[in-house]
């Protein structure tokens, strides 16, 4: 498997979110979560204010000046509300021990060591996570072009070839009867 191995069985996903609850780190199943259901950067999420999120049923996130709407769904919503209790909501959604933003390098060190201790495939990264979320709305809804316009990429094969989609098509065209 190549870097950023997407993670398919949704039965992992949901072992990797119970290790999370097991060790009672809110913050980081409902970073993990959101992750994987918005398909959003690392550092999309990364920069989110408690304002950006609380009492909201969708992400308000502005990429290369085009206004794009996440929707929340009901258990980020829930997690949301137990990470920002009692918080001040100009504060960062998530913060270290020290009350400061988290940084790539902490997120990236605190997954693989979750990797590592559930025996997760070692190519599984914080990429992961985006690739998985891609593959799955894939996978769901068939809709490349929605998913090539959320990654903001150039097309719908490089959004293909990013999500490990085979990208010759040829087989499935269909000639036309009029």
């Amino acid at each position: 498997m190549e870097s950023g191995s997407i993670i398919k069985e949704k039965e992992v996903l949901e072992a990797i979110k119970e290790f999370y609850r097991k060790n009672d780190n809110t913050r980081d199943l409902l970073l993990f979560t959101l992750a994987i259901n918005t398909g959003l950067k690392l550092n999309e999420l990364l920069e989110l204010n408690i304002s950006d999120v609380k009492n909201k049923d969708s992400l308000k996130i502005v990429q290369s000046g085009i206004t794009k709407r996440i929707p929340l769904t009901k258990e980020i919503q829930e997690l949301i509300t137990k990470v920002i209790s009692n918080k001040n909501e100009e504060s960062p959604l998530f913060v270290s021990g020290f009350g400061r933003r988290i940084d790539r390098t902490t997120v990236y060190r605190n997954f693989k060591d979750v990797c590592k201790e559930m025996n997760l495939d070692s190519d599984i990264s914080l990429a992961s996570l985006r690739k998985t979320f891609g593959y799955h709305y894939y996978k769901t809804y068939g809709d490349l072009s929605m998913l090539q316009w959320l990654f903001n990429q150039n097309s719908v094969l490089d959004t293909m070839k990013y999500l490990g989609l085979e990208t010759d098509l040829s087989s499935r065209f269909k000639v036309m009867d009029l």
